[in-house]
């Protein structure tokens, strides 16, 4: 027998005889192991499985109520495994610490310690949820320690659903709809061991009512009016303007989903303006929520012109200057200087104007632009300079004067870019940038780059892009991550025209005219 290989010796009794061993060891077998396990507490009816070392012995004990295992083991911990089956079924692990020249390692295992290791017994439904006090119309919806059930009511007064579970306590959750209408209802379910099916009712009547809000009425009060000014509010970005008709209040009214708003009031009289911010949390349905502003809180927020210049410059001293703008022309003489003025009051708008320089038979035109954002009380200055006008002496066909070019490029998704990115470069030279709404950044073009942006935007190519007949740019174009508008705001014998084109994706005059104005804002702002 091979010293490394488990030995399990049963008891021979025609070798010998001894109390606990049926058929009893030989003497010399068991003189060669290492190891004893001893199984007590046995009836005698019991049939024992142990597994040790790679190998599985099974034996019945056969009336004996002690079993002796001897088994040759190598040195070190030995852990096996013992499973007892008879009226039940125990299961359990033990150890032999394996100890060269120390003798027989010896443990014992009872069948009292050993755990009850018997296959369960199948769970029978054990459980009813019942709803009822139903109209016959609704839809229940259950959840049983976060499993969800759904059921019609289809026509029945209650809901019956069936569960199978092991004792304990779970949470539940009833929902009843019907319509738009909801009742909910939050509980705790026991499930008692041993007991028969038990029974949880549910009553809709005592549900509480769930039905999400799906509006608040807002009311918006503006009061200490003289009652000749007219009120805008700006709720979530809803706007509401009205007259105060010789009233000293005004009121708004709002219908909004429950949650937080910004919201922004403006008081005008003549060219004045008071303006307020404020906050409206809508979360109380039952009852209208309100929100009061008096003008003497409100903060004067200037006039709603803004004062403009225009300069025309490069003049050699003996030329008339004639601007037309906002349908008005206003003529003054160079008297000997290099520049002439023109001031005008102008509200929010871009507003488009032309010039004509005159000398004698000669004649020079150009457009500009003065676009007002917003009233800051600071003065808007344009300057037109004579070299960057053109020659229009003896035109007889249409004069087309270049006043501005704009490019909006709009991403989605933006990542690293910015979202919005709108690029100006108007008649004055100027060049403004605009990154998702932020503060503008403006920078002045030198003549050479300005002269080539309005040669190609001006170009008979252009034209056909701008006519919408390009045959290289079709419109309308497909959509696409990126899309890129190109517009161009220009006067036709002294009319404002305003043509836009999407180039994204095209081909010809319309990608170049976005890629010279990248190259400006790469050279000039470095964006």
């Amino acid at each position: 027998m091979s010293a490394r290989r488990l030995l399990l010796v049963l008891c021979a009794a025609v070798l010998i005889g001894g109390a606990n061993c049926p058929i009893g060891p030989s003497s010399i077998v068991i003189a060669e192991t290492n190891a004893e396990l001893v199984v007590t507490g046995l009836t005698g009816t019991e049939r024992l499985t142990v597994d040790l070392a790679g190998e599985t012995r099974e034996v019945d004990a056969a009336g004996e109520r002690e079993m002796r295992f001897y088994f040759q083991l190598e040195n070190g911990t030995n852990t096996g495994r013992l499973v007892i089956e008879g009226d039940g079924r125990w299961c359990g692990s033990f150890s032999l610490e394996v100890q060269g020249g120390s003798g027989r390692a010896t443990t014992s295992v009872d069948r009292a310690g050993l755990a009850d290791c018997r296959d369960p017994e199948p769970l029978l439904d054990n459980l009813v949820v019942v709803v009822d006090g139903l109209d016959g119309t609704e839809s229940i919806e259950v959840v049983l320690d976060g499993a969800s059930r759904t059921a019609p009511a289809a026509g029945s007064a209650e809901v019956r659903l069936v569960y199978t579970q092991a004792p304990g306590t779970y949470p539940l959750s009833v929902t009843v709809q019907d319509g738009a209408q909801r009742w909910c209802g939050m509980f705790d379910v026991v499930v008692p061991a041993g007991a028969p099916t038990t029974e949880f009712l549910v009553a809709k009547p005592g549900l509480a009512d769930c039905t999400p809000v799906t509006e608040v009425e807002v009311v918006v009060s503006v009061t200490g009016l003289d009652g000749d000014e007219a009120v805008t509010v700006d709720v979530g970005g809803e706007v509401q303007q009205r007259p105060a008709d010789g009233l000293d209040t005004a009121a708004f009214m709002y219908a909004l989903a429950p949650g937080a708003y910004d919201g922004s009031v403006v008081v005008e009289r003549g060219p004045q303006r008071w303006c307020g911010d404020f906050i409206i949390t809508a979360v109380v349905p039952e009852m209208p929520v309100g929100v009061t502003l008096d003008k003497a809180t409100l903060t004067y927020c200037g006039e709603l012109e803004v004062d403009a210049r225009l300069t025309v410059t490069g003049l050699d001293g003996d030329e008339t200057v004639a601007v037309t703008l906002l349908g008005e022309t206003m003529m003054a003489p160079a008297q000997g200087q290099a520049s002439v003025a023109f001031d005008y009051s102008l509200e929010v708008g871009a507003h488009v104007g032309t010039i004509e320089v005159s000398r004698d038979a000669e004649k020079w035109c150009g457009g500009f632009v003065f676009d007002v954002v917003e009233v800051t009380g600071e003065l808007l200055a344009v300057v037109i300079d004579k070299a960057v006008m053109i020659d229009c002496s003896d035109v007889v066909e249409d004069v087309r004067l270049f006043v501005r070019i704009d490019e909006l490029v709009v991403r989605d998704p933006c990542l690293l870019l910015a979202c919005e990115t709108t690029t100006s470069v108007s008649s004055d030279q100027q060049m403004t940038v605009v990154l998702d709404l932020a503060i503008p950044l403006s920078v002045g073009l030198g003549f050479a780059d300005y002269d080539e942006l309005v040669t190609l935007a001006m170009s008979t190519e252009a034209d056909t892009l701008f006519a919408g007949d390009d045959p290289l740019c079709p419109q309308p174009r497909p959509d696409a991550a990126v899309e890129t508008t190109l517009t161009r705001h220009i006067t036709v014998n002294g009319v404002p025209v305003d043509e836009s084109v999407d180039v994204q994706g095209c081909d010809g005059v319309g990608p170049e005219l976005s890629a010279l104005l990248s190259l400006l804002r790469a050279d000039l702002l470095g964006l």
